[in-house]
């Protein structure tokens, strides 16, 4: 089978990027397949999560590891072939991330290829919107080589070779590389900047513009215009690039709800009528949660009444199976918890390449409009231990935006569990974080 028909059968089950790797010895079944650090995760999506006991023996092993499992499936000669117990595996202490379990139980596996140990193969691997992960093996040829020359730049540094499918399979060859999609996202901003003030508006499902009317459509006015309709997959929105709108002064990084604790076993509702507060403007039938919360406060904050924790991470090191980020009372109790199982995942599909826009707003008439600056920060490579230690540190913070309020006369509630950082706080997320002006 050809290079260019593996991404043409990726591309009919649904895929649209891939990722291509040139094996080496210890690329094996034994040995697993080295895929990075957190950057090699980004494109499978996993089916749970769990932190596990480290059974290594060797002194830099960390106390915990992370075991993600897949939805995998290999694509052959002979069809597309289950495995079953296929798996991503972080190491946080390198860190690096290694597929594992793609073998067993799977009567279709191309193991002779994987378990030979040569030198010459390589290595695809895609996923699509449905969770469905593929991986496609096999001898490097003159194809493969022609394949590479033709549609990408050496990535000598790099471990995989990553590219959209409609790229590849497109009639106008363009070389993919990470200098070609800095060059995407900044015309896409270009393009953006120049149709000046935009009234606010989003997609809906069927990808249709529609008006939006609240405060908060910076984001979503940039994403219509860009064709991105919003949902809630972890995936990056444009072209591989994570858009983040932002007014100049703090950026929202996620917005997790909590996977644990009161918040999530008694509601949004009967949690906000326990920790939350009347508005200062003396609203009547409303309460508000918000606030800013940091690790390294002393005291419980004044209108909550609640701290935010960290638990099971330490000194760079995770300590437990259960860790997580935490909402705690004054008698210690924790109300609400963001795992690090649930936000690992999420954390780095949403932050391994991210493109940081500034915008301003106006209001004509009770309507909403914004506009661009073409200047924007763009960070490649943030991991989930970054976020940590800057959470730790007090540069990240949680400053929810929820409320309970009554309209029409039925209680109706607002979920928003921001995490987010000052805009010149950026820098300390990524691996390279570097300004850019759309029209240079």
């Amino acid at each position: 089978m050809k290079v260019i028909d593996v991404v043409k059968e990726l591309s009919d089950l649904g895929c649209q990027n891939i990722l291509i790797k040139k094996l080496t010895y210890n690329d094996s079944s034994q040995a697993q397949i080295n895929t990075g650090g957190e950057k090699g995760m980004k494109y499978l999506p996993f089916t749970r999560t769990e932190l596990s006991k480290q059974t290594s023996k060797k002194k830099k092993a960390s106390d915990y590891i992370f075991v993600n499992y897949l939805n995998f499936k290999w694509i052959t000669d002979t069809g597309v072939h289950n495995a079953p117990n296929a798996k991503f595996i972080l190491y946080p202490q390198y860190p690096e991330s290694r597929l594992s379990g793609f073998l067993q139980g799977c009567k279709g596996a191309p193991r002779e290829i994987i378990a030979g140990r040569h030198d010459n193969r390589f290595l695809i691997l895609s996923f699509n919107q449905k969770g469905d992960s593929f991986g496609y093996v096999n001898f490097i040829d003159t194809d493969f080589n022609s394949f590479l020359n033709k549609h990408f730049e050496n990535n000598e540094n790099e471990i995989f070779f990553e590219a959209s499918i409609t790229n590849l399979i497109s009639d106008n060859v363009v070389k993919n590389s990470i200098n070609q999609s800095v060059l995407e996202i900044k015309n896409a901003i270009k393009f953006i900047c120049e149709q000046g003030w935009i009234k606010s508006c989003r997609l809906n499902k069927k990808g249709e513009e529609i008006e939006y009317k609240a405060r908060n459509g910076g984001g979503y006015t940039l994403e219509a215009k860009l064709g991105v309709v919003p949902n809630s997959d972890a995936a990056p929105d444009y072209k591989g690039w994570e858009l983040k709108q932002h007014s100049g002064k703090a950026v929202s990084l996620f917005t997790p709800e909590p996977d644990a604790g009161l918040y999530n076993e008694e509601g949004i509702a009967e949690f906000i009528r326990r920790f939350g507060y009347p508005p200062k403007n003396g609203q009547k039938d409303r309460l508000n949660f918000g606030g800013v919360h940091r690790v390294t406060d002393k005291e419980h904050h004044h209108l909550t009444n609640l701290k935010l924790v960290v638990h099971g991470y330490e000194n760079g090191n995770f300590t437990t199976d259960n860790g997580y980020i935490g909402l705690s009372t004054k008698d210690n109790k924790i109300v609400a918890k963001w795992t690090f199982v649930k936000l690992l995942s999420h954390w780095q599909r949403k932050h391994a390449k991210t493109c940081y826009v500034k915008s301003e707003r106006k209001e004509v008439d009770g309507v909403y409009f914004y506009k661009y600056s073409p200047e924007i920060d763009l960070g490649i490579e943030s991991t989930f231990k970054s976020f940590l230690n800057n959470l730790l540190e007090g540069v990240t913070y949680f400053d929810p935006g929820s409320n309970l309020k009554k309209e029409d006369g039925k209680w109706k509630t607002k979920a928003r569990s921001q995490f987010r950082i000052k805009e010149n706080d950026l820098p300390k997320l990524y691996k390279v974080y570097s300004a850019h002006n759309a029209y240079e």
